[in-house]
């Protein structure tokens, strides 16, 4: 029988005692029933990648990043709302719609975003849906002028003259100087065969207005040209020219009525001073062109029609066919083909 002595079992107990201590500093001897604490990932912040890559006009981008962030349940209302920002100028307006309508979902108080599932409800000509949606960003916000605008132009549509003038009035109430609301009261009043009523409504929103726009002083003179009042419809188109010179539409409108009055001449004039304050405008030198062939000028009608057609201007094309055929008519085959050489050479 070996005996060990007292020394070497001393050391064989301090080398297992060393032993175990390195063994339980390995891997092997974890207690992996407690896991260590680990950095958590930075959150992907969805919306601001989607707007860098709008900023970037890579707006399919951008919608594949708002719709991660609206799915993953992050920042849920703005990201529908921007994703359908970014789908309208992607020309998807039903996919836009639909986000829209996810957007109001999720947040039924968001009023632009109800604003803008209307307009393209109406866009589509479903007007019971936007209908329903302008009225609700309308009891949202009782400074929407725009929302009540759009009901009156939807109660218009369906006919309802009442409904259409009570909500025009809401809509002038909210903004005073809203064009559009002001414009359809006028044309709700005519559309009831009410020209007077109209007339003073137009004349009394101008005369509260600080500064009378283009379009209103323009809209004072139409109907004052249909209640008889020619000196003074002559007064206001020349006024609304005078405060928009560019603007083609009242020297049109004067130079018409004076066509009518039997007074070439003078709409001659008149067209030629608005085409100094606007020589681009294709439609001015396509109503010079009528005017010189009334005026028996057919020389002078083909080069204005000409110059109305290389700006680009449809009456200017359609008043060159006409002396096409004029010319044609009087057997004078040459200067039909000219005009079409001159036509074809653009």
């Amino acid at each position: 029988m070996n005996v060990t002595s007292p020394f070497l079992r001393l050391v064989r107990g301090a080398l297992l005692l060393a032993a175990a201590g390195a063994l339980t500093s390995c891997a092997l001897f974890r207690d992996y029933s407690r896991l260590e604490p680990q950095a958590e990932a930075a959150p992907t912040d969805w919306i601001a990648l989607g707007d860098a890559a709008y900023e970037r006009e890579e707006y399919a981008q951008a919608v594949v990043w708002y719709r991660a962030g609206a799915l993953r349940g992050y920042q849920v209302p703005i990201a529908w709302f921007n994703a359908a920002n970014a789908l309208m100028r992607l020309n998807r307006p039903v996919d836009a719609r639909e986000a829209y309508r996810r957007a109001v979902e999720a947040a039924p108080n968001f009023l632009k975003a109800r604003q803008n599932l209307a307009a393209l409800y109406q866009l589509e000509g479903n007007m019971v849906d936007a209908a329903r949606h302008y009225e609700a960003a309308a009891r949202l916000d009782s400074a929407d002028a725009n929302s009540r605008f759009r009901l009156g132009e939807l109660a218009q549509q369906a006919g309802d003259i009442a409904e259409a003038l009570r909500y025009y009035e809401a809509a002038l109430k909210a903004d005073p100087l809203h064009e559009g609301a002001a414009s359809g009261m006028a044309q709700a009043l005519l559309s009831g065969r009410d020209t007077s009523a109209a007339l003073v409504w137009i004349q009394d929103f101008n005369a509260r207005t600080p500064k009378p726009v283009s379009w209103s002083v323009i809209l004072e003179a139409d109907l004052s040209l249909q209640a008889g009042m020619r000196e003074q419809a002559a007064r206001l188109y020349r006024e609304a020219a005078a405060a928009n010179p560019p603007d083609a539409r009242p020297w049109m409108r004067l130079a018409k009525m004076l066509r009518q009055e039997g007074k070439p001449l003078e709409a001659g004039i008149v067209l030629g001073q608005a085409l100094r304050a606007a020589p681009q405008r294709g439609e001015l030198w396509a109503a010079l062109g009528s005017l010189r062939f009334e005026g028996g000028d057919p020389s002078g009608a083909r080069d204005a029609y000409l110059r109305a057609f290389r700006l680009g201007s449809a009456d200017g094309f359609q008043g060159l066919q006409m002396l096409i055929a004029w010319h044609e008519k009087r057997h004078e085959a040459s200067a039909a083909q000219g005009i079409r050489d001159s036509v074809d050479s653009k």
